[in-house]
C-alpha cells in the first residue's frame, strides 16, 4: 500500500512535491553529516571512525617508497618491525600500505585497523600526502561477536597482531584493548563513499591474522548493500583450522572449538555469492581451487566474483 493512498487527491499533487523535496533535503542533510563526521573521531554504533585528536605532534620516522605512484608512509623502528617496516614491498597493510597506494591511484578506501600505533601511522601518512579525502579509517576489530577484545604483537613483527576474547598470560607484548563490530556494521560507510562516485565496484583485501573466519560470519547486509567483485584474502591462517592439518600446528594456533565450523560456512557463503576461489602466489596465481580442499588451498587467496573476467587482470 502506498503512501498516497491516504492523500486527498485534490492535494496529492502538492503534497507528492513537498514529500519528495523533504526526503531529497533529509538524505542530503544525512548524506553531508555522514560525510563530515567520517573525518571526525566519533563512535557510531560501536564503530570507531578515526581522526587524529592529539595536540602535541608525534614524530615518526616517514620515507617514500620507490615503486610507483610513489608515496610516503609512516613506519616503525625496523629493530621492533622487521616483517614490514624493514622491508615495505609486498607486506605493510597493517601501517597502510595497500591503502595509501589505492589512494594514491584515485580510489576511495575504507580502512579498517585496530591497532593504535597503526591507525596513528596511517593517519601521518594520509595528511603529508593530503589524501584524507579518500580514506576512512575505521579502528575496530571485525568479529563474529560484538564485545571488547584484546589485541597483541610480537616484539619484532608490529604486523602480527592477534585478537584475544580475554586477557591470558599467554598472550603477547603491546596488549591493546579494542571494541570488535560485524562486517555488517560498516556497510553504511562503504555506502556513503560509494554513493558519492555512482555505485563503485568494491575490492576487499582483507588480512586479519586468522580472524577471517570470524569477519564474515555477519556479512549478508554488507554483500546485499555493496557490489563486491572481489576479495584478496591470506589463507593460510585459515587453512590450518581444518582437522586434518597437522597437529602440531593445531595446537601452536591454540584454535577455539566453532573455528573449523566458522571456515565452512566463511567457504560457503562467498561461495554462494557467485564467487570462485583461486590462487594468489606468483607461480599459481589464477589456478581454480577446489572449494571442498580448502585445507590444502594456497597461502594467500583470490576470490573472484562470476561477473569479472580474472583473465583481463592476468
Amino acid at each position: 500500500m502506498s503512501i498516497m493512498t491516504f492523500i486527498s487527491t485534490k492535494y496529492a499533487p502538492t503534497f507528492k512535491k513537498a514529500l519528495v523535496l523533504a526526503l531529497i533535503m533529509i538524505f542530503l542533510w544525512h548524506f553531508l553529516v555522514l560525510k563530515n563526521d567520517l573525518h571526525q573521531n566519533i563512535t557510531l554504533n560501536g564503530v570507531h571512525i578515526y581522526k587524529r585528536n592529539f595536540t602535541n605532534e608525534i614524530k615518526f620516522n616517514c620515507v617514500k617508497t620507490k615503486t610507483e605512484p610513489n608515496f610516503t608512509i609512516c613506519v616503525h623502528d625496523p629493530n621492533v618491525d622487521v616483517f614490514i617496516s624493514g622491508s615495505i614491498i609486498n607486506q605493510g597493510a597493517n601501517i597502510g600500505y595497500y591503502t595509501l597506494l589505492a589512494a594514491k591511484m584515485g580510489f576511495l578506501v575504507v580502512a579498517v585497523e585496530p591497532m593504535t600505533a597503526m591507525v596513528e601511522r596511517l593517519y601521518a601518512s594520509l595528511e603529508i600526502e593530503n589524501l584524507l579525502d579518500r580514506v576512512v579509517i575505521i579502528q575496530n576489530v571485525l568479529s563474529n561477536i560484538r564485545s571488547t577484545v584484546y589485541m597483541s604483537t610480537t616484539p619484532n613483527n608490529q604486523g602480527d597482531s592477534r585478537v584475544y576474547f580475554n586477557l591470558s598470560t599467554n598472550m603477547m607484548q603491546s596488549t591493546q584493548a579494542a571494541k570488535s563490530v560485524y562486517l555488517d556494521d560498516i556497510s553504511h560507510i562503504v555506502i556513503n563513499m560509494s554513493l558519492s562516485k555512482n555505485n563503485l565496484d568494491v575490492i576487499m583485501k582483507m588480512d586479519v591474522q586468522g580472524f577471517e573466519h570470524r569477519a564474515f560470519a555477519f556479512a549478508d547486509k554488507f554483500f546485499d548493500q555493496n557490489n563486491v567483485k572481489i576479495i584478496f584474502m591470506e589463507w593460510y591462517v585459515m587453512a590450518v583450522k581444518h582437522p586434518n592439518y597437522n597437529k602440531e600446528i593445531l595446537e601452536k594456533f591454540m584454535l577455539l572449538p566453532d573455528d573449523y565450523i566458522l571456515v565452512e560456512k566463511l567457504v560457503k557463503f562467498i561461495s554462494d555469492r557467485g564467487f570462485k576461489a583461486y590462487s594468489a602466489e606468483q607461480n599459481t596465481i589464477g589456478n581454480l581451487l577446489n572449494q571442498s580442499e580448502w585445507q590444502t588451498w594456497t597461502y594467500n587467496v583470490l576470490w573472484c566474483h562470476h561477473s569479472v573476467d580474472l583473465s583481463k587482470f592476468l
